[in-house]
């Protein structure tokens, strides 16, 4: 009776340290500041990430005049891991690929998320590191939407041709959301939500051309000092918010009269080229990445539908 009740014990035992065993079974890879922790026998996933999140940190760094200082990559197999790697309290929600998680420094990124092709999990991983370093540089001080997206988007080169229509058609015809309304949240509504990362994406692509880097670093250098938006623009750009707008407005409209052009026969000849071309180039890399994260001779996955963008958590 006494050896049974050990028995059972041992059992009771060995099954309330499995989840802590197995969650224990990740490896990492680690350079400098930067480190990538993955599920076991993901290596090969967890390096090919590494050397793709310096090469953005570099690009980074360079716009935004700073670096983020350490950060953790979590490599999560399924949602439930996700959940797991998440801060206390900070649950993502289930459709979540990619989330930043600022304060932590930590990003997690989510290896059975249905993306377009798994180069769409570098570009998640792109955005969602644009998020971080802009809260780094910062000092996490609340920013508009149309601020973090915008930075995020272009960071990620996620803008594309259909967005630029979207963009030069709702400025010709006079749709355009004005920055203000921008602020807390996007549209709900999928064309309309288009439209704000579209608008974004443009204004903060002209704040980095209007006078180069330099500025737009002073503007990031005088809000993590703590500046208010208005102010620290006013101060890096010598012109308000609602001047800067005006002025971006009219340098749309102004690139928006080139889209009749651009949509005639022979430019859409061109453009399918064009599209064909970044097709075959892209479906090259994300056969490169699969062969890297589920070992050679395996397939990737095409014909899956891509998820909704994933959310930033500040």
């Amino acid at each position: 009776m006494r050896s049974l009740t050990r028995i059972l014990c041992a059992l009771l035992l060995l099954l309330a340290t499995a989840p802590a065993v197995l969650a224990a079974a990740r490896g990492e890879t680690r350079r400098g500041e930067l480190w990538v922790t993955f599920p076991a026998g993901r290596e090969r996933a967890g390096q090919a990430f590494l050397e793709q999140a310096e090469r953005d940190l570099v690009r980074l760094g360079r716009e935004l005049g700073q670096g983020p200082g350490a950060i953790e990559i979590g490599l999560a197999e399924d949602f439930a891991e996700m959940k797991r790697l998440a801060p206390p309290g900070r649950a993502p929600p289930s459709w979540a690929a990619g989330l930043a998680f600022p304060r932590e420094r930590l990003l997690l990124l989510r290896l059975d998320a249905r993306v377009e092709g798994l180069d769409g999990l570098e570009r998640i991983l792109s955005h969602e590191l644009a998020h971080l370093c802009l809260a780094r540089a910062t000092r996490l001080r609340p920013l508009p939407r149309w601020f973090h997206e915008g930075f995020a988007v272009y960071a990620a080169g996620e803008f594309s041709f259909g967005r630029a229509a979207t963009l030069a058609h709702a400025a010709l015809s006079g749709r355009l959301f004005s920055l203000e309304a921008l602020v807390d949240s996007f549209p709900e509504d999928p064309a309309q939500a288009e439209l704000a990362y579209a608008e974004s994406i443009d204004f903060v692509g002209y704040l980095l051309g209007t006078q180069g880097r330099p500025a737009f670093q002073r503007l990031i250098g005088l809000l993590g000092e703590g500046w208010a938006l208005p102010d620290a623009l006013e101060e890096a750009y010598d012109a308000s918010l609602a001047g800067l707008e005006r002025r971006w407005r009219t340098d749309l409209e102004r690139r928006a009269t080139w889209i009749p052009l651009l949509t005639g026969a022979g430019a859409v000849w061109a453009l399918v080229a064009a599209l064909m071309g970044a097709v075959f180039l892209r479906r090259r890399r994300a056969r490169r990445l699969a062969l890297l994260m589920r070992g050679a001779g395996a397939e990737p996955a095409d014909d899956e539908p891509p998820p909704p963008l994933s959310p930033w958590s500040p």
